[in-house]
């Protein structure tokens, strides 16, 4: 499992203990790295050592499924779409902005006082807000010609824009026998929401769901196959703030327990 922006490995100990508890002779890893402020350093910074990390894990005890919470959930997709690890079979993204994020700028409040949503663009799109991992998954409706010339990072994970791997990152995110997506309009941290649904605003911010995204209808990085195909499902729940994702049982026994078969 790997934790979110602002988290650390420990934040997700009652779901390990939950899994614990009805998956005795499950092994349950909660990964130990760039914990608490060290996770707003840049994505392609933290991947490589969460790579390994998993790498050693599935390199002991064999298939596994990888969750990911909040910008984790990121993370986690990126293993699996640049690692090609065979024993990655089955991916949970708990609350995630797999769409990107536009909102909520609470995260930033310890870079600059009083900025709004429509000034983040500002921060986020150069080189050096690329330096901070919440600006890796911005993505402004207004400025998105700006967000896929300067972001690093979500542009090529989901494919937007032609790059050298693009086809290589399809092939591992296919090769998943399971995706479980999480979240629910009472997140308040995710926006819009359903971006944890890979949903997204258009540019007059009307929200356009999964399947009318652009990279779900030509299949970019492989949502539409593993959907058609029955292996991509959704999981909806009302009432859970974004920090109760990963403590609520309603969550667990609903939305995750049995992707852990």
């Amino acid at each position: 499992m790997i934790h979110g922006l602002g988290g650390e490995f420990t934040s997700l100990e009652v779901l390990s203990d939950r899994i614990n508890e009805d998956f005795l002779e499950m092994p349950v890893f909660s990964l130990d790295a760039f914990n608490d402020k060290a996770s707003a350093i840049s994505l392609n910074d933290q991947i490589p050592t969460f790579l390994e990390l998993v790498a050693n894990v599935t390199e002991l005890y064999g298939d596994i499924t990888l969750l990911g919470f909040s910008q984790g959930g990121l993370i986690a997709r990126a293993i699996i779409e640049m690692s090609g690890n065979p024993n990655i079979h089955t991916f949970i993204s708990l609350s995630s902005p797999g769409a990107g994020q536009y909102g909520g700028v609470a995260f930033l409040e310890n870079i600059t006082d009083n900025l709004t949503a429509d000034d983040v663009w500002k921060l986020c799109y150069n080189p050096l807000g690329q330096l901070f991992s919440g600006c890796n998954y911005w993505k402004d409706p207004e400025h998105l010609t700006l967000y896929k010339l300067m972001s690093n990072f979500l542009p090529y994970l989901n494919n937007e824009i032609d790059h050298d791997s693009a086809d290589i990152f399809k092939e591992n995110f296919i090769r998943l026998k399971r995706v479980q997506l999480i979240g629910g309009s009472d997140d308040g941290v995710i926006s819009p929401w359903q971006s944890a649904l890979f949903g997204f605003y258009d540019t007059k911010f009307n929200i356009v769901p999964m399947k009318d995204q652009k990279y779900f209808v030509e299949d970019s990085f492989g949502l539409k196959t593993l959907f058609e195909e029955g292996r991509l499902t959704q999981c909806v729940v009302t009432g859970i703030a974004h920090l109760d994702w990963i403590s609520n049982e309603q969550v667990y026994s609903e939305c995750i327990k049995n992707f852990l078969l």
